[in-house]
Order: structure tokens, then sequence, then C-alpha cells
């Protein structure tokens, strides 16, 4: 916990139900932290900031304010020192290879997909 402490801004990539309860609990927790999240849906990204609710992956559920949703790969992780991956994962590897020319050499990365994917047709 006593790095957390020291973090200053974490993006989520992936605004579906899962993303969206992490960022809830870090925000709500740590309410220093800024949370930015990736959304593939303009909708809901425009929902989590106009409305601070995910109106389509976690209806009813209130967000802090200190979550701040965007369509945008680069503005979400533009200047971010950790990163928690969050989409389905058969879009993991794709999203990743999106993700990697905005990405600092030293930023920490964290996974909460489930499952497995294909690429070249193997597991």
């Amino acid at each position: 916990m006593e790095k957390l402490d020291r973090i200053n801004s974490i993006t989520i990539v992936g605004a579906g139900s899962w993303g969206t309860a992490v960022a809830k609990a870090i925000g709500e927790s740590k309410p220093h932290i800024n949370v930015r999240m990736w959304a593939y849906e303009k909708s809901v990204a425009s929902s989590i900031n106009k409305r601070r609710i995910n109106e389509m992956y976690l209806p009813g559920i209130s967000l802090p304010r200190s979550i701040y949703a965007t369509t945008s790969l680069r503005e979400a992780l533009l200047g971010s020192s950790t990163v928690i991956i969050s989409t389905p994962s058969k879009v993991v590897y794709d999203t990743c290879l999106r993700m990697s020319k905005y990405l600092a050499q030293d930023i920490h990365i964290g996974y909460l997909s489930k499952g497995f994917f294909k690429i070249n047709n193997e597991v």
C-alpha cells in the first residue's frame, strides 16, 4: 500500500463492469489518485464523465469524481505511471499493440482479463 500512496495517476484500459468496479474501488479508497479510464464506446465515456455512472456496464453505481473517461488511448495513457488492462481477453493483444507507442519505459502494468485468446491461430 505504501507504493500506492506515491502514485498520483492510474489508467484503466477498458471500461466494462470489471474495470469500472476497480476504478471505483481505487477512487474511493485513494481519492488523491486521478483514475483515467479508456472506454471503447463513446456513450460509456460520456456517461462516466457527465452522470458519474457507467450506465452500460455498471448501472446504478455512483462513481467518484476522481474518475475521468476518454475514448482516446493516447489521452488515457499520457503521463500515467501505472496501467491496469481490463479489456476482454480476446482484444488484450491488439490493445497492447496500440498502447505500446504511448507507454513510458518504467511504467507498471497489471491485467484484470481472464480467459484465452488466439494470436496467429494459436492460443
